[in-house]
């Protein structure tokens, strides 16, 4: 378990040393995010950490997207190259299709046993 109020006064120490010694740093929307909010994500959660509020599965889409483009899309104009990765990732999310898709590839590729006699 994480120490929520140990956490949160470690984060207000970065952003006080961001704002008085290092003032040519600029404090992103993100960065804001992380050490002025995340406590309040982990509190919530039961001191348990971000769990599903990490970014690990869009980081995951994010390559799939980027595989997509690169390998089944048309290269030649952008904007297809884009319509194209969009509706590619629309097919892979439907549960129904992808299960069908591949029942029917396991199954047009399973080999007949043959015993020998």
């Amino acid at each position: 378990l994480i120490n929520v109020s140990r956490f949160r006064m470690m984060c207000r120490v970065v952003t006080d040393t961001i704002v008085t010694d290092l003032k040519w740093m600029r404090i992103t929307p993100s960065l804001h995010k992380v050490l002025c909010h995340s406590w309040e994500f982990i509190e919530k959660n039961g001191s348990r950490g971000l769990n599903i509020l990490s970014e690990e599965a869009l980081e995951a889409k994010q390559g799939r997207a980027r595989n997509i483009r690169k390998f089944t899309c048309f290269q030649g104009h952008t904007l297809t190259n884009l319509q194209q990765c969009h509706q590619g990732l629309q097919l892979e999310s439907d549960l129904t299709l992808v299960q069908t898709v591949i029942g029917k590839t396991y199954k047009s590729t399973k080999r007949k046993r043959v015993d020998p006699k």
